[in-house]
C-alpha cells in the first residue's frame, strides 16, 4: 500500500473542543479541521494523559482516494491510498 504525507499546514483548524467521556480522568480534545480539498472535514481526537491520537476523514471526495483513518508523524498526517 502506498502512503502519502499530508501537512496540517494545508488544512484550516476550525474549532477545538474538550470533553470528559463517562468516568474519564483526562479530557479528550477534539479538533475539527477543514479537509485539504476544502470540501469536507478531518476530526482529530487526542486523549490527554495517554498520548493517544486518532484522526479520520469525513469527506466524500477524499474518502474515495484515501483510507478513512489517518496516522500521525510529527506535524503531518499519513494517509493510505485506497488504490
Amino acid at each position: 500500500m502506498k502512503t502519502v504525507y499530508i501537512s496540517k499546514k494545508k488544512t484550516e483548524l476550525l474549532k477545538t473542543e474538550e470533553a470528559y467521556p463517562d468516568g474519564a480522568n483526562y479530557p479528550t480534545i477534539v479538533k475539527t479541521y477543514r479537509c485539504f480539498c476544502k470540501k469536507g472535514y478531518i476530526f482529530e481526537e487526542i486523549v490527554r494523559g495517554f498520548n493517544d491520537h486518532i484522526a479520520y476523514l469525513e469527506c466524500d471526495k477524499c474518502e474515495e482516494k484515501y483510507a478513512t483513518y489517518l496516522d500521525f508523524f510529527k506535524d503531518d498526517w499519513i494517509a493510505t491510498l485506497n488504490k
